[in-house]
């Protein structure tokens, strides 16, 4: 018996071992597989014109074509293809004002740390109306009614140019598209403050506020916001923030009177990869403050914050907002004790139609996905969507089994794939782990070589492939262990 070890560091696996010494295989002798070690190489994949398209439904938009960044992926970079895949999901949720069923909905797709599967999803973030997830500070509510809660500076606090007087919510909105809302109840100046000292603002801040204290804000941390303010003259006026910068907005004020359902509706939107800061008039229609760019994955967080003082006007009501309300974000694990109050109001969460389809399967199988559409037929009617693949995702060289084919020794096995005899000394089964093959077989199989007389080497040469006879990618050094009977 001999033992004959070929090695290569050839990245298709291909062996051209020469030997100093003559190798003399006796006629009709027989030759095995003794054990194979590969480390195969990362998986390069393109995503361009061809494959970047994901198609999907899940509510009344119908379909929606969402376009992936063109590049390059291995195992150096992957996530970033996911990061994209998320990105490109939430920044396709618009809300045109009549598809309620998208508000609150936040994409993901990751592999869980439970699993080595992608998974691709959707999920809801709440509608809160109350106080259960921030704290105030300096403001007081009152329900005058059961369908309006006020929110206004407390007794005995005075009007105050800072951003103390506050309301810090400790969940951030939902990230693909969600909203912070509130009415403006009341806004005036009898006293005849300069506009510093007046109003109120509805923002949206990128400052982690979960341990946040009141004087830990400043106006550098209006990320978005909406300023109402009555200068000295009583000139009602608002302001648009980003990133801490106020622009006094050409949007004229609608205000009937104090606690009238005329007066306006201040919305920060985050819809279809924007923030848009608008003034919703009282028959529903908005007027965009301003439109910007949102930062994909950022988290922002609602928060409110009060120039005006109450106690300074016994009779008259100076700065309140009522009915704030925002989307929170599913995917904020933030946990509290309890809550203040009910939901007064949710997006529509009915169950719909849903499917997710690749334009082209090489994306699919890529992620580890058996088919381009998931389901391969009809819908799921569910309220939130879970697509998980069908297989483990890896960055390395795929493939189901590889072929080890000798290319200078006549064999007596036959491959149903080629429909004719191949010198195919082994089939490898997938026994892949992070990126490697290593297979021995229990017992050696020993194949016939076709030799009616010894047959005298000095070189040998042999490949592994995969399945198809493609040619399998691998680097490092790759070892083919054979046993040659006498």
């Amino acid at each position: 018996m001999k033992l004959i070890r070929l090695t290569t560091r050839d990245t298709e696996a291909v062996f051209d071992n020469i030997f100093s010494d003559e190798l003399i295989m006796k006629k009709d002798g027989k030759i095995a597989l003794q054990n194979v070690a590969i480390q195969l190489a990362p998986f390069e994949f393109i995503v361009n014109d061809n494959n970047k398209k994901i198609t999907y439904q899940n509510s009344t938009a119908g379909d929606v074509i969402v376009e992936l960044t063109e590049g390059t992926y291995t195992d150096v970079n992957y996530q970033s293809l996911f990061s994209d895949i998320q990105n490109k999901l939430n920044a396709s949720s618009v809300f045109t004002g009549t598809n309620n069923r998208i508000l609150g909905v936040e994409w993901k797709c990751e592999i869980p740390s439970t699993d080595s599967r992608v998974v691709i999803e959707y999920k809801r973030g709440s509608l809160i109306r109350d106080d259960r997830h921030s704290s105030l500070n300096d403001i007081t509510t009152t329900t005058p009614s059961p369908n309006k809660r006020l929110y206004l500076t407390a007794p005995g606090v005075p009007s105050n140019a800072g951003f103390n007087h506050n309301r810090l919510n400790k969940k951030f909105v939902a990230r693909g598209c969600s909203y912070t809302r509130a009415h403006v109840d009341a806004l005036n100046n009898p006293s005849g403050f300069g506009e510093q000292l007046n109003g109120m603002i509805l923002c949206l801040t990128s400052k982690d506020l979960t341990d946040a204290l009141p004087d830990d804000i400043v106006e550098g941390d209006i990320t978005y916001g909406i300023w109402a303010t009555i200068d000295a003259g009583g000139v009602r006026k608002y302001y648009s923030y980003l990133n801490g910068v106020k622009t006094l907005s050409l949007i004229v004020p609608t205000y009937i009177a104090d606690g009238d359902d005329g007066n306006d509706d201040f919305e920060i939107l985050i819809s279809g990869g924007k923030v848009t800061l608008n003034v919703i008039r009282s028959n529903g229609t908005r007027e965009p403050m301003a439109i910007n760019d949102y930062t994909p994955g950022q988290r922002l967080y609602p928060m409110e914050i009060w120039h005006g003082g109450d106690q300074t006007y016994p009779t008259t009501l100076n700065a309140v907002f009522s009915n704030i309300a925002y989307i929170e974000s599913p995917y904020d694990d933030f946990q509290v004790s309890g809550g203040l109050g009910a939901e007064l109001d949710i997006p529509d969460t009915s169950p719909y139609d849903n499917y997710l389809e690749f334009d082209n399967i090489s994306l699919a199988e890529y992620l580890g996905y058996q088919r381009k559409r998931q389901p391969a037929s009809g819908f799921y009617f569910v309220r939130e969507a879970t697509y998980q693949a069908d297989y483990a995702f890896t960055v390395f060289e795929k493939s189901d089994a590889c072929l080890v084919e000798m290319q200078n020794i006549s064999l007596d096995s036959y491959d149903g794939f080629k429909n004719q005899r191949k010198n195919l000394l082994a089939v490898v089964p997938k026994s892949d782990a992070d990126g490697e093959i290593i297979y021995e077989p229990n017992t050696p199989f020993f194949i016939d070589i076709h030799n009616e007389s010894d047959l005298l080497l000095r070189n040998i040469r042999a490949r592994i492939v995969r399945t198809d006879y493609r040619p399998l990618k691998t680097r490092g050094l790759t070892t083919l262990t054979i046993l040659v009977s006498d």
